[in-house]
């Protein structure tokens, strides 16, 4: 019940913005670990199924992607 009330808070969170502005068609990439990340995708379809443009991921890579960002910047560990 937590995952579908969590999908469910998600989806009436952005709609709650769009009077300030926020598109309702705006994305959103999670990027977590089980046991966050319900690999059956449930909190995902409860909130897709109310108008959030949603996806879940266990990559950073693949949800940059799919947000239409290029790859995440990070430190150069070699110090130069």
């Amino acid at each position: 019940m937590e995952r579908f009330y969590y999908g469910e808070f998600a989806a009436q969170a952005v709609r709650n913005f769009a009077d300030r502005g926020v598109s309702p068609a705006t994305q959103f990439a999670y990027v977590l670990e089980e046991p966050l990340l319900d690999t059956h995708r449930f909190v995902e379809n409860v909130a897709q199924n109310r108008g959030m443009r949603v996806k879940t991921f266990d990559d950073l890579e693949a949800a940059l992607e799919w947000l239409g960002i290029g790859p995440a910047i990070t430190p150069n560990a070699g110090g130069s």
